[in-house]
């Protein structure tokens, strides 16, 4: 048995040493585990991600400026209570940072003064303080009991009052919520089945429980009256009043839900507000009648969070397929903020059940979007080009006692003329029989659309475990597909051609009763290879034949083979097995094995412009290598935390090979993690971390290149001078690159106008020369001539005989000291006479035309 060379560093390239590779977030990371707050005049919208704050434009959703500094996540983001101009966000380690909303510029950073035994800060909520400043009212987690405490800090850091407040938040959540009345400031805190106020003005607390076997799930205070709002588990939203005084506050109870409301949002005036769950539906109350309510249904995912501006005309409902909603007041969705579209799990299937695949017409990555759905993104530039759906059905919410499994989209393949995608939708809940459906989906040019051509009710009886067409390039007659299913065979699909061309299956195989997983076909498409069991089967696509069965003489008990991956290249002849203990490669021209090494294999995929393949062990170990050396040219440890489970890898290929002999050269691969997060190995020259430049608000965007314009160098040089005017008063046009800018920007992704005004208006300000600075021009343009005169003269001398230069008359230059006033240049004029009569019939001729 050959066994993998592992190497002694970390992060170790083999093969070079001087390769610096790292994981790069491409797409994912959540923008709705925070709530989004709006800016004072409502234009732009402040979300968290990750360590940078994001400011989106609310009428056209497009992202305009990051707020970056953070060195870690950040738990929240407010606007200063006092500063409105000023943004601030804080870290989970107590890092305060601010900066003005309008430019960007960092204002201040302060450390929060915490506890020693503080853990984290998990949320925070800023005051006006009797100073006249704001302090900042931060939740943290103890290291050891993990109990929620808060704390009260200056905004320079400084640690002034811990408040009467720790709960126990590993069983339940909890939230705290900051209102005011006509008497001061309150706050509110729920934990499990209790509600508890402070008064600060008073300094007087009290704390109610809800009744039965009810706790709460969200709280949200009145801006203007001792109000309070909290949702519970059953979908009630209570509403409390005079909390301070009264032991027993009255409350009034507006039920609709049937899941736990996720979180509640007060109008400006507080005379109505909003509330969310699992329903997908935002409900609207009137706060003096229960009774009365509207709806915005069917929403793409359950609602996390809700915020509303200050003018109430703009409503964010942050969904939990990572989306943000921009909702106006009559109800009706007008953007939407979202770059990469997470899965909504509804059932215990895997995430992304349909893995990474790619799409040569767009270049872009397919895999699965929301329930039902399938997106396509494109890595080059983060952005989400649409999503797709299958399943044609509406979602089904969860009910509160019983569980709903919707219909999901568990494989995905595209042809590689990227003419035909195919998926296969699949659904068990236990009670009634298994649906399966394979569809084949055909790309209609005129239209720019897929359109469904074919649809295939069981294909198989049970799940389906492999889909993959055959790599050629037809796009009609004699293309194939191949699926594999727990009824313990492989299927072949070909595409029948007449008036109305569709698919049929064609031929159906099976091997010993053993059960199938894996189905692949090598590079050219004449050898099938289907694994049964722990055997790999070779067969014949065109006449279903079997050719061979390889399997491994083991004294353990074989473990099925789970991955089949053909060789490229000089490896050819080469196929790559894959089981959860190991790799085997076998050569299909002498049938038997090169090499094998033991390996817990969570993942195999492969480069189809190379001969490299990756493999992702169960510790997050990637191994890169090719068929023909049991020797990795590349070994990645610990490529994520321990934590996090590597789903799905693909290699994409690049839109220009990169020079070297790297094997990411010709592509790049891509994974997604059980984060949700798409992330890409590479060089770490290759990370683009520029700011770039121009007028604040633009987006980046370039007009398409033809193929004459990619002809021409964006950069030129030349050896030669040019001569200049001796005399200007400034270079170029003012404003001349910020005017260009903002005429070649979309209209439709611009942001506000005022955000543009500041940095226009000052590229067109020029600073006029002061005589001081004409007079020191003057002198540097004279002593330019006289030098260039000087050299003139002696390059003549050189050029000259000697008897010649004796013989030569003395210059005018030099016999006289001083020119007249009226004196000419004979030579000038003599070329301006030579320039005015030339004749201009050429130009006459074009005006003609």
């Amino acid at each position: 048995m050959v066994m993998l060379h592992m190497a002694r560093n970390k992060n170790e390239n083999i093969s070079s040493n001087d390769d610096n590779y790292v994981v790069q977030r491409i797409g994912g990371g959540s923008i709705v585990d925070r709530r989004p707050v709006f800016s004072p005049d409502g234009k732009l919208l402040y979300v968290v991600y990750g360590h940078v704050i994001r400011a989106y434009n609310t009428e056209t959703g497009v992202l305009v400026r990051d707020y970056k500094g953070l060195s870690h996540p950040a738990v929240g983001v407010q606007l200063h209570a006092t500063r409105p101009e000023l943004v601030v966000a804080v870290s989970e380690e107590g890092e305060l940072m601010a900066w003005r909303w309008e430019s960007g510029i960092h204002m201040m950073t302060v450390k929060l003064r915490l506890a020693p035994e503080c853990m984290k800060v998990t949320s925070f909520d800023l005051l006006p303080s009797e100073d006249g400043d704001c302090d900042v009212f931060a939740t943290w987690q103890k290291r050891d009991t993990k109990r929620a405490e808060m704390s009260v800090f200056s905004s320079r850091g400084r640690h002034k009052i811990d408040l009467n407040f720790s709960f126990d938040s590993s069983t339940h959540s909890v939230a705290f919520a900051f209102g005011t009345h006509t008497d001061g400031r309150y706050v509110v805190a729920i934990c499990k089945d209790k509600l508890y106020t402070i008064d600060f003005q008073r300094n007087k607390g009290n704390w109610f429980r809800v009744s039965g076997k009810r706790y709460l799930t969200c709280v949200a205070c009145h801006p203007t009256e001792l109000c309070v709002a909290t949702g519970d588990n059953t979908g009630r939203v209570l509403i409390w009043r005079d909390i301070i005084d009264n032991p027993q506050p009255p409350s009034a109870v507006y039920h609709w839900h049937t899941l736990p409301v996720t979180d509640i949002a007060f109008s400006q005036s507080g005379t109505f507000f909003y509330s969310g769950g699992g329903e997908h539906t935002l409900v609207k109350w009137r706060l003096d009648t229960p009774n009365e309510k509207s709806f915005l249904p069917r929403l793409s995912g359950p609602i996390c969070h809700l915020s509303i501006s200050k003018d109430n005309l703009v409503i964010a409902v942050s969904t939990q397929d990572n989306a943000i909603q921009l909702i106006d007041p009559q109800r009706k969705i007008t953007k939407t903020i979202q770059y990469f579209s997470w899965g909504v799990q509804s059932g215990d299937g895997p995430l992304f059940p349909a893995g990474l695949n790619h799409d040569r017409r767009t270049h872009s990555l397919v895999l699965n979007s929301r329930t039902g759905h399938i997106q396509f993104y494109d890595p080059s530039t983060h952005s989400l080009l649409y999503n797709l759906d299958i399943t044609g059905q509406n979602y089904l919410t969860q009910e509160r006692n019983t569980k709903i499994i919707n219909t999901e989209v568990i494989r995905v393949a595209l042809s590689t003329c990227g003419k035909w995608l195919s998926t296969v939708e699949f659904i068990d809940n236990g009670e009634m029989s298994v649906h399966v459906t394979l569809k084949f989906y055909n790309f209609i040019d005129t239209s720019q659309k897929y359109s469904l051509n074919t649809s295939i009710a069981l294909p198989h009886q049970g799940r389906v475990h492999a889909l993959q067409f055959q790599p050629i390039e037809s796009q009609d007659d004699g293309l194939l597909a191949v699926t594999t299913g727990e009824d313990k065979r492989f299927r072949l699909w070909s595409l029948q051609s007449g008036k109305n061309s569709m698919w049929q299956c064609v031929s159906v195989g099976h091997y010993r009763d053993q059960p199938v997983r894996d189905a692949a076909f090598s590079t050219d498409g004449s050898v099938l290879g289907v694994s049964f069991g722990s055997s790999l089967t070779l067969w014949n696509p065109d006449s279903c034949s079997l050719k061979c069965s390889l399997s491994s003489a083991s004294t353990t008990e074989p473990s099925p083979i789970l991955y089949i991956q053909f060789g490229n290249s000089d490896c050819c002849h080469l196929v790559v097995t894959g089981t959860t203990h190991g790799l085997t490669v076998w050569n299909i021209l002498t049938l038997s094995i090169v090499w094998t090494v033991p390996l817990k294999l969570s993942i195999l995929t492969k480069d189809p412009l190379s001969k490299y393949m990756a493999a992702f062990t169960t510790n997050n170990t990637l191994f890169v290598f090719a068929p023909n050396s049991s020797k990795p040219v590349f070994i990645y440890r610990d490529i994520c935390s321990s934590d996090t489970q590597i789903l799905s890898a693909i290699f994409m290929p690049r839109s220009q090979i990169k020079n070297g002999h790297s094997w990411q050269s010709r592509s790049k691969l891509y994974f997604i993690d059980s984060n949700q997060e798409l992330l890409a190995l590479q060089r770490a020259e290759e990370v683009d971390d520029s700011n770039g430049g121009g007028l604040e608000g633009l987006p980046e965007w370039t007009p398409g290149l033809t193929p004459f314009s990619s002809l021409i160098a964006k950069q030129s040089s030349s050896a030669a001078v040019a001569k200049g005017l001796k005399k200007h008063n400034r270079l170029g046009i003012a404003g001349r690159k910020e005017l260009e800018e903002l005429l070649a920007s979309p209209a439709h992704t611009m942001p506000p106008q005022h955000l543009l005004c500041a940095g226009l208006l000052g590229a067109l300000l020029v600073r006029e020369a002061s005589a001081d600075d004409n007079a020191a021009a003057d002198e540097a343009s004279l002593a330019a001539e006289r030098a260039a005169k000087k050299d003139e003269d002696s390059s003549e001398d050189e050029a000259e005989p000697a008897d010649k230069r004796q013989q030569r008359p003395p210059s005018p230059a030099a016999t006289t000291t001083a020119a007249a006033p009226g004196d000419v240049d004979p030579e000038l004029e003599r070329s301006l006479e030579r320039t005015l009569r030339e004749s201009l019939d050429w130009a006459k001729a074009l005006v003609a035309e």
